[in-house]
């Protein structure tokens, strides 16, 4: 997984020795989200910005969904989401010595933390759910590999939802009537797949065929379609399908991306352009037209 992963410009938690050899002053997006009324987004990064660094920086931000008025919001934190309201924040946070991370919520404003998880293992990839009741995750808890978990927003009654120890679950994300979760799955065979599964942990769909490397699916506000990343032609490029059974695969026209997003309309797409050690934040229409770079200069 961590070849697959390098290869494709990516990173998770295995990432930060790597990315340590970065040029000083490099920033490298993970990933960006749209707030629930679409005038900001959240995103993390990973960044060296000082010579006598020894270890990358994770960070998390929001900004204006122009790319204007950047402001971080933790340090040593990755993988965000936003409350219902768009009151507050949700991330997976490193411990000091970066072998366990657990998840937090904070204001928009990053103030006011909450510890949701205290486990000796990595917990990672949350995502609030629609209706605000549940967080979906990933852990390292009962297995050497990350599996599917799901808990009350306010970190109570976790249940496990994937029970094979051979196999790695990652980016789970809920569909927008809070039924379904899609996420990718690999198994070191750098030939990751799309799935969809119930919250209950019934109901395990495959997606993608065993097509392709495919990776961080999202659903479409209205349910019916997933965005997602896949090499399935030779290149990263964004891809959309059903929802309910992968058909009616299309390519995003002009978009060579790893990461992409719908805004909360869908009218439009948010993306990130770019390898190691740099790349920018873009957004188009949801064809993949008029495509506007908005990162902004004071975060690079």
């Amino acid at each position: 997984m961590k070849k697959t992963i390098f290869a494709i410009g990516m990173v998770a938690l295995g990432f930060i020795s790597v990315c340590a050899q970065a040029e000083n002053g490099s920033v490298f997006y993970q990933e960006v989200n749209w707030s629930p009324d679409g005038k900001s987004f959240s995103y993390s990064v990973y960044r060296k910005s000082d010579p006598t660094d020894k270890q990358v920086k994770s960070e998390i931000y929001i900004m204006k969904a122009d790319g204007t008025n950047p402001q971080k919001i933790s340090d040593d934190a990755t993988w965000t989401s936003w409350s219902k309201d768009g009151k507050r924040i949700l991330f997976s946070r490193s411990s000091a010595d970066k072998k366990t991370s657990d998840l937090f919520t904070v204001k928009a404003d990053g103030s006011e933390p909450i510890q949701l998880t205290k486990d000796a293992k990595r917990n990672s990839h949350p995502q609030f759910s629609p209706d605000g009741k549940r967080i979906v995750f990933t852990s390292t808890r009962d297995s050497d590999k990350n599996q599917l978990y799901v808990m009350n927003s306010d970190g109570t009654n976790i249940k496990r939802l994937t029970t094979d120890p051979a196999v790695g679950y990652f980016n789970p994300i809920w569909s927008p009537d809070s039924k379904k979760i899609v996420y990718y799955a690999e198994k070191g065979d750098q030939k990751d797949q799309i799935w969809t599964i119930k919250p209950d942990g019934s109901n395990q769909i495959l997606l993608t065929g065993n097509v392709g490397h495919n990776t961080f699916p999202s659903f479409s506000p209205d349910g019916k379609s997933i965005i997602f990343n896949s090499t399935r032609d030779g290149e990263q490029a964004i891809y959309t399908m059903n929802s309910a059974d992968g058909a009616n695969l299309k390519r995003v026209a002009g978009i060579k991306s790893y990461f992409a997003r719908y805004s909360p309309n869908g009218k439009k797409i948010a993306f990130i352009v770019g390898g190691f050690p740099k790349n920018d934040v873009y957004i188009a229409d949801a064809d993949g037209s008029n495509q506007v770079k908005i990162t902004n200069k004071e975060t690079r």
